[in-house]
């Protein structure tokens, strides 16, 4: 049998989408899914909605730079998947923009090198082309750009 849905008024939504915000910073999309799982009236997800914009809770220009910083850092993200992400978010080009200045281009480089020399040792020895495509591959699937990455595989592998 079904537990019928909890229900919130107005000041425990708030509350509650708060804290939410205060988790991790949130882009306006996650917020809104959050606000209408709540079923919340119209009024009420306007409110609350501006209610977090002005308090600071919610801000995309934070939440794209805390995006970029925590997907190249932690995840080794490259720029192209960072960005897609972030489309998918519904992140303006605006704060896109903004958001990648937080990765050094030297930091990205490394990072690269780094990736290549790590799939490279996991292929084994042989640095044969079908390595060297295997490597570049990878790179593409974390969202590194085809220029640089061929670039940099040709540098470390040949």
């Amino acid at each position: 049998m079904e537990q019928p849905q909890k229900t919130y008024t107005f000041e425990e939504a708030k509350r509650l989408l708060e804290q939410y915000c205060i988790y991790r910073d949130r882009c306006h999309r996650e917020v809104e899914e959050k606000i209408w799982s709540l079923r919340m009236t119209k009024a009420a997800h306007d409110a609350i909605l501006e209610h977090l914009l002005t308090e600071k809770y919610l801000d995309e220009s934070r939440y794209a730079q805390s995006f970029v910083r925590g997907k190249f850092n932690q995840n080794r993200w490259g720029r192209k998947k960072i960005v897609n992400q972030l489309k998918f978010n519904q992140i303006s080009d605006y704060n896109i923009r903004l958001g990648l200045k937080e990765i050094d281009e030297k930091e990205y480089r490394k990072t690269m090198m780094l990736l290549i020399e790590k799939k490279s040792a996991a292929l084994g020895k042989a640095n044969n082309f079908k390595n060297q495509n295997k490597v570049l591959q990878y790179l593409i699937q974390k969202g590194y750009e085809y220029d640089l990455s061929l670039e940099l595989v040709k540098e470390v592998l040949v």
